[in-house]
């Protein structure tokens, strides 16, 4: 659904959003794809500003509802 809503999404953005909807932190999604914690905040970032979510919305929910 997301890829197929917001196909500007890379690879990897779309990795980091799975991981985001299954509600793992940012340490641990750094982890898990072997970077930077910062790495992975500035790609929660990327992901934000290409499906032009505004910041009072959070980016976990967000994904959460999606069907």
């Amino acid at each position: 659904k997301l890829l197929a809503d917001y196909s500007s999404l890379s690879t990897s953005e779309i990795r980091v959003a799975c991981l985001i909807r299954q509600n793992y932190t940012t340490k641990e999604i750094a982890e898990i794809l072997q970077r930077s914690p910062k790495t992975v905040e500035n790609i929660r970032g990327l992901i934000r500003k290409k499906i032009n979510l505004q910041k009072e919305v959070n980016l976990t929910e967000f994904l959460r509802s999606l069907k």
